[in-house]
């Protein structure tokens, strides 16, 4: 059994660094995170302009062909074309803003925990999400369970029950799903 021997002001200096440290490695995480972010947007969004794009090119190529051809061939060329277009205009509108998600959730963290991972799937019919992190305390666990049941924007907050069997010092996970 070791003896603190430090004086209470270099004690509370060390712990002030200590939740320095683990501010700077929070911040570094979200970061990544959010560059990561948004560079998969990013992507995204040019895949989404290159498919308008050649919609765009299949349309004038239609309206080309509309001199040499029938016109009822044509107008179900265009039909189509404006489908698609139609098609990825709404897949990109319904497709769930990340940042906002990330604003609630980094909101309703309580002081004494942390993430450290957060996947995200919208593949499903419900998009949900992946949550780990470390709380110092199952109190402040169950208060950051309880701020995320209180979001409109989640339909279910699944923490499994492994959570909560250490009373301090947990790594935990939880499932989020949208609505």
């Amino acid at each position: 059994m070791a003896i603190n021997l430090l004086p209470p002001k270099e004690k509370e200096e060390l712990i002030q660094e200590e939740n320095l440290k683990l501010v700077l490695i929070l911040g570094i995480f979200v970061l990544i995170f959010l560059v990561s972010l948004s560079l998969a947007l990013l992507s995204i969004k040019l895949y989404i302009s290159g498919e308008v794009s050649a919609q765009k090119i299949i349309f004038i190529e239609a309206q080309k062909e509309l001199q040499d051809s029938p016109s009822q061939l044509l107008e179900e060329q265009v039909a189509q074309a404006n489908k698609k277009i139609t098609q990825l205009a709404d897949f990109y509108q319904k497709q769930p803003k990340i940042n906002k998600i990330i604003g609630i959730i980094a909101k309703d963290l309580p002081s004494g925990a942390y993430l450290s991972n957060l996947a995200a799937d919208f593949s499903s019919g419900a998009p949900t999400l992946n949550l780990a992190g470390f709380s110092f305390d199952r109190e402040t666990l169950l208060q950051f369970r309880d701020n995320l049941n209180g979001e409109k924007i989640f339909s279910q907050v699944d923490f499994p029950s492994f959570n909560w069997l250490e009373p301090t010092n947990i790594n935990f996970s939880a499932v989020l799903k949208l609505k």
